[in-house]
């Protein structure tokens, strides 16, 4: 099986150069993220229990807000430190990167599979393959088998038409790292976990 089309060099060197930046990202956000927190406690504090509706309304949605943001930027941050192979429940990692890509997969997942694989770096590279296959549809909805074969998980997709080519590569490269492999049959996406 081939990935498709070779990604161009250009493509590789651009996703590097975002890469590079990861790590100081992390610690130059980490510190705005926490003045937030502080600010938004203190703004809090300074509403005082005489606060309208409307203001604790909003602080209240400013702290969802912050905890959202803060619980993607600990699964950048571990993603950007990288992680060890651990066992895997298939349907939570599936589940956690079609929520993130904001598609809904048509499942058909043998109950209590499992794999071995690094977890942050699969969800990511899987919510970056559903988002490309998934497209502009307005009902981004994807067909996935997922099933035990040769002591392996395996993962179908129905890719359609797709360009998938370079988050294929992408799933290869993080599958490869635990023995797996990646590859397209027509248009159908082999993911052996």
């Amino acid at each position: 099986m081939a990935y498709g089309p070779r990604v161009p060099e250009d493509a590789i060197l651009d996703l590097a150069l975002v890469g590079s930046r990861a790590r100081g990202f992390n610690h130059d956000a980490a510190s705005k993220l926490q003045r937030l927190m502080m600010a938004t406690s203190e703004a809090e504090e300074l509403a005082g229990p005489e606060a309208s509706a409307d203001h604790r309304m909003a602080i209240e949605s400013l702290h969802s807000a912050l905890a959202e943001l803060e619980v993607l930027f600990a699964e950048f941050r571990t993603l950007a430190k990288g992680s060890e192979p651990a066992e895997l429940d298939v349907a939570v990692v599936l589940a956690r990167a079609a929520r993130r890509a904001n598609v809904v997969l048509a499942l058909d997942v043998s109950p209590g599979l499992k794999a071995i694989g690094r977890e942050p770096e699969l969800v990511q590279v899987l919510s970056h393959m559903f988002d490309v296959i998934g497209g502009t549809q307005p009902t981004r909805a994807i067909r996935l088998r997922g099933l035990r074969e040769a002591g392996r998980a395996v993962l179908k997709l129905d890719a359609g038409d797709s360009e998938s080519s370079e988050a294929l590569a992408l799933v290869a490269h993080v599958v490869t790292g635990t023995g797996g492999s990646a590859g397209r049959d027509g248009t159908t996406i082999l993911i052996a976990l």
